[in-house]
């Protein structure tokens, strides 16, 4: 949000606040409305006096007329320090001058030395309000032209301005871009046999001393090792690569280096393909039989990795042999486990008989019990008969 909308908004909030004051204010009214004229005539002075009370404006151009007369002496002093008119300045200070001129209203009305009853204090405020509002509307009606104009492309046949030194100045810097330095071709540097060199370190030294960019004028983009003691060399631009090929000493010899060709990796090949042109017969008739061996596949196709038939048959063999091997021991552990189950559900079998028999002698038990227990209690009754009859003879 920039400083223009912040300051419309807090316009807009301040003379709000304002007019709810004063709506609550205008909420009370006179007891005794007071009329222009009185009906016949003043008789007293003190009747004099009564009538002569300030009577409430009640149209909104009494209202301008006694505000034009309140702030006369206040508005009517010099104007502006800088002589700039209305037109040259700011929506901001715009903003600003119907803000202080809204407060400067409110101000002498609400003033200590003011006679303005309460009606007449809703009415300005209402009319601040409805000026502050017209002013905050028509603030964002321009900023949305101005920024409207920014965004809609120039129409066809309208020249648009030129450059001046004022416009150039407004705009940013913009961030400088390098461009991309292009790229030259590059050449692979190997040892010739019989050269003494056997790594790619020593054939890197050996390019080095046959050649210097400094003394050449080259430009060196990449030099990086590669397999079979070589490195990859890759300039700027092809003059630069031709004088390197040209330098080159003796001991080193210079290949072209092209696109790396893809690599695909077959699985499952069954046990009857014998090499790699068998292969990839086997692949045209299955995935190429419509199109012609010259033009397409397997023109710029070979077999990289090629196996015997003698190491691929042992190797399946030893496969099957050692799966045999695994099947027997699983096997065997099984019927090992199945013994031990068999065991262990006897186990089980004659602990639950054991469990059942011990059940049975805790209810012999419990039996006798009761029974010796009966036996007691009737011995006892049968002494405490035998008491009794004693007694009464």
């Amino acid at each position: 949000m920039n400083n223009s909308e912040r300051l419309l908004r807090e316009a807009v909030e301040e003379k709000r606040k304002e007019l709810e004051e004063l709506e609550s204010l205008a909420l009370f009214t006179t007891r005794k409305p007071l009329s222009r004229t009185p009906p016949g005539g003043f008789g007293s002075v003190e009747e004099l006096r009564q009538g002569a009370e300030k009577r409430p404006l009640q149209s909104p151009e009494e209202v301008q007329e006694a505000l034009r007369r309140k702030l006369e002496p206040t508005t009517s002093g010099p104007k502006n320090k800088d002589g700039m008119s209305m037109k040259d300045q700011d929506i901001e200070d715009l903003i600003e001058l119907a803000n202080t001129a809204g407060s400067t209203i409110m101000s002498a009305a609400t003033g200590p030395k003011n006679k303005l009853n309460k009606a007449d204090l809703g009415l300005i405020g209402t009319q601040v309000q409805r000026l502050t509002a017209v002013v905050a509307t028509l603030a964002g009606r321009l900023l949305k032209a101005k920024e409207t104009e920014r965004t809609v492309p120039i129409a066809a046949g309208v020249t648009p301005p030129g450059n001046t030194y004022a416009s150039m100045l407004r705009t940013g810097r913009m961030a400088t871009q390098s461009k991309p330095q292009k790229m030259g071709a590059s050449i692979a540097v190997y040892p010739v046999e019989n050269s003494g060199l056997s790594t790619a370190d020593q054939t890197k030294t050996a390019l080095k001393e046959a050649t210097n960019p400094h003394t050449m004028g080259l430009q060196v983009a990449r030099l990086r090792k590669v397999g079979n003691a070589g490195v990859v060399l890759q300039t700027r631009s092809k003059e630069d690569l031709e004088k390197i090929k040209k330098a080159m000493p003796a001991s080193l010899k210079v290949q072209e280096t092209g696109q790396r060709t893809p690599l695909v990796a077959i699985l499952n090949i069954q046990g009857h393909v014998k090499d790699g042109e068998e292969l990839l017969g086997a692949l045209r008739q299955q995935n190429f039989s419509e199109v012609d061996a010259k033009e397409g596949f397997p023109k710029h196709t070979n077999s990289r990795f090629k196996l015997k038939m003698n190491t691929q048959m042992m190797t399946r063999r030893a496969t099957i042999k050692e799966l045999e091997e695994e099947n027997t021991f699983l096997l065997r552990e099984r019927s090992e486990c199945e013994e031990e189950m068999l065991v262990m559900n006897n186990k089980i079998a004659s602990l639950k008989t054991e469990l059942s028999e011990i059940h049975i002698q805790k209810l012999d038990h419990l039996d006798q019990r009761d029974r010796l227990q009966e036996t007691i209690t009737y011995s006892n009754n049968c002494n405490d008969t035998f008491q009794q009859s004693v007694s009464h003879h």
